[in-house]
């Protein structure tokens, strides 16, 4: 399967598109497009990243496009293969097909990280009814779809500075993550 990743990229900090760039070359993806973050001065950090993903999500919807892959600039892939692996698990349905989550063992279905979904277009009105004041991920599995995650994990949050936290993050530590939960190739 073909597919386009649509990245968020917020330019403020520069340092993460050479290693978005080379993950995307050590995988062979060449089908990208990058969109500047959502930055707004009257808006939480919350907020802005919400309306990033909602922005793409209400572009694949003018656009009629049948799906949409999304990746936040922090994407990681944890090896070689990862994302034909993630290509060649997207299930026949779904509404959100997630490269991974956090917190894991799953607990209350809860969607942590979108840092790569494919979104299908049979869920693009519902994903933009989702709150716009909360955590995307969290606003979203608020609207208890049919959320689908690739298992093992393709793809990972890369650790260092988040946006949304303001600070030094490593979500592969002490969220349950294990090495056979995550793609070795």
């Amino acid at each position: 399967m073909d597919m386009k990743i649509h990245i968020i990229y917020d330019d403020r900090r520069s340092e993460k598109y050479p290693l978005f760039i080379k993950e995307f070359q050590e995988q062979g993806i060449t089908g990208y497009e990058v969109f500047p973050a959502i930055i707004e001065s009257k808006k939480s950090v919350i907020e802005n990243i919400n309306a990033s993903h909602k922005a793409l999500i209400r572009m694949a919807k003018e656009k009629k496009m049948p799906y949409i892959c999304i990746a936040e600039d922090d994407l990681m892939f944890p090896a070689p293969g990862a994302w034909q692996y993630f290509l060649d698990n997207i299930p026949e349905t779904y509404d959100l097909y997630v490269a991974s989550t956090y917190l894991f063992p799953i607990s209350m279905n809860l969607l942590t990280g979108f840092h790569l979904y494919i979104c299908n277009e049979k869920f693009y009105d519902r994903f933009l009814e989702a709150s716009d004041t909360e955590h995307i991920d969290n606003a979203v599995c608020d609207l208890k779809g049919d959320y689908k995650i690739c298992y093992p994990f393709a793809a990972l949050q890369r650790p260092g500075w988040s946006s949304n936290s303001l600070t030094d993050v490593n979500y592969q530590i002490g969220t349950g993550i294990k090495p056979e939960d995550i793609f070795q190739g």
